[in-house]
């Protein structure tokens, strides 16, 4: 008899188990022998199943000790990381390769923000990434400047990746159902939008921005780290609200601090 464990809401966890979609997430992956692969939140397997003999290079990063004894078992030489995905830096979890990293998950919906924000922090060691996330998050990713959904995430995500929704998944092919609709997706990491940009400037200056969405562009400035920039020769509106400015202006008003920061330096 297969053992098996009971989910646990703490742990956010509703185990696949429509076969169909778990064949669709694995063709749409497509693993190769080649690939670094991490797996975050394997649970029972259901997906590990389908890469751990596909690839030479396989990691799993797991909190639930129940689920750890059962892929112990299932998949000999295993290499799990028992920790919280959150607390993990993802770029080291292969120690000695340069290699580009492929990460999959069945993620609990409620660390998809700072998952993915963690993911950008360390991009330029990632591939991509393929997520089932909450269909509302999945879609909000794609908002427009004007939006609602516009926030400082969905910025980051457009400016840093190619994202893209693939599928959406029926609460049926999960136990226990959740009662939301889900979507797997995937962002294909980029490693640097523009060869001037310091990204760190633009990563700082959107979350800045959005602390006080409705805030106008110039009061969050000028209570903010960039107060000593002198914006007159910028040209954007600075009356308009965060959520109003395009990806392109982002990376726009981005460089335009740091031109002037340079232009400071250099005249100390």
């Amino acid at each position: 008899m297969k053992k098996s464990i009971k989910a646990l809401k703490r742990y956010g966890q509703n185990f696949l188990v429509d076969e169909n979609i778990i064949t669709k997430i694995v063709d749409t992956f497509s693993p190769a022998e080649s690939d670094y692969i991490v797996e975050i939140g394997p649970g029972q397997g259901a997906i590990t199943a389908h890469l751990f003999d596909r690839t030479k290079h396989f990691r799993a990063i797991e909190i639930d000790k129940r689920a750890i004894e059962i892929l112990g078992e299932k998949f000999s030489g295993i290499k799990i990381i028992e920790k919280d995905v959150l607390k993990v830096d993802l770029s080291r979890t292969f120690d000695n390769s340069k290699n580009k990293i492929r990460v999959i998950g069945n993620i609990p919906y409620n660390i998809t923000t700072s998952l993915i924000q963690n993911l950008i922090d360390v991009r330029t060691r990632i591939d991509d990434a393929y997520f089932m996330l909450q269909l509302e998050a999945a879609q909000r990713l794609n908002a427009k400047p004007g939006e609602k959904d516009y926030n400082a995430l969905t910025i980051l995500v457009q400016c840093f990746t190619e994202y893209k929704l693939l599928f959406k998944v029926s609460p049926n092919s999960f136990l226990p159902k959740p009662n939301v609709n889900s979507a797997f997706v995937k962002f294909k990491f980029n490693k640097n939008i523009d060869s001037a940009l310091d990204d760190k400037i633009l990563i700082k200056l959107v979350k800045t921005l959005f602390i006080s969405r409705r805030k106008t562009l110039k009061n969050s400035l000028q209570n903010s780290i960039f107060n000593n920039v002198d914006f007159s020769q910028l040209d954007i509106d600075l009356s308009l609200r965060p959520e109003k400015l395009s990806v392109p202006e982002f990376i726009k008003m981005s460089k335009y601090i740091q031109a002037r920061s340079n232009d400071k330096a250099n005249s100390k």
